[in-house]
């Protein structure tokens, strides 16, 4: 969403060392270092300021390529990251979908999940599947395989999803 590592956090040292000091007490001082350093860097003055801070990871600033996404988009995806989590970290999964279940099916033996699937009704198929803190070795790989099942799970209109 924020468009990955900053393209210029190497120099970011040298522009700090460059822009700061003593502390610029009035506007002028302050634009008059950001001129010295753009020059020395072949920038113009606006784009000094943002790159004092590229290399610190708590102070770089965030950078939208797309604009201010969506607040639905955003919730959405924040929502699936944490069920993705939570999946991720789960001892059993029991999933319930009515309709067309075929491709949650066929995702869960693609990956090699561990799983038994039964009919609980005409229309709803019930997916009980092992999580990755029931097994010994390879949870990482395969708590994202079970992870990879949610936005699949999310395109069904009804579902059930019981993490233990």
């Amino acid at each position: 969403m924020i468009g990955g590592r900053a393209e210029r956090g190497k120099i970011a040292r040298q522009v700090r060392a460059l822009v700061l000091g003593h502390p610029a007490l009035d506007r002028e001082t302050r634009d008059a270092r950001l001129e010295v350093a753009a020059a020395a860097f072949g920038l113009a003055p606006a784009e000094i300021e943002p790159l004092l801070w590229a290399d610190l990871a708590t102070e770089r600033p965030v950078v939208l390529p797309d604009g201010r996404p969506q607040a639905e988009r955003l919730a959405a995806l924040a929502n699936l990251d944490r069920i993705q989590s939570a999946v991720r970290r789960a001892h059993a999964v029991r999933i319930e979908v009515s309709g067309d279940a075929n491709q949650l099916v066929r995702t869960v033996a693609r990956f090699g999940l561990v799983s038994t699937v039964s009919r609980t009704g005409p229309r709803t198929l019930r997916l009980d599947v092992t999580g990755p803190l029931a097994l010994f070795h390879a949870t990482t790989i395969y708590g994202r395989a079970l992870a990879a099942l949610v936005p699949i799970l999310a395109r069904h209109a009804e579902f059930a999803l019981e993490i233990e």
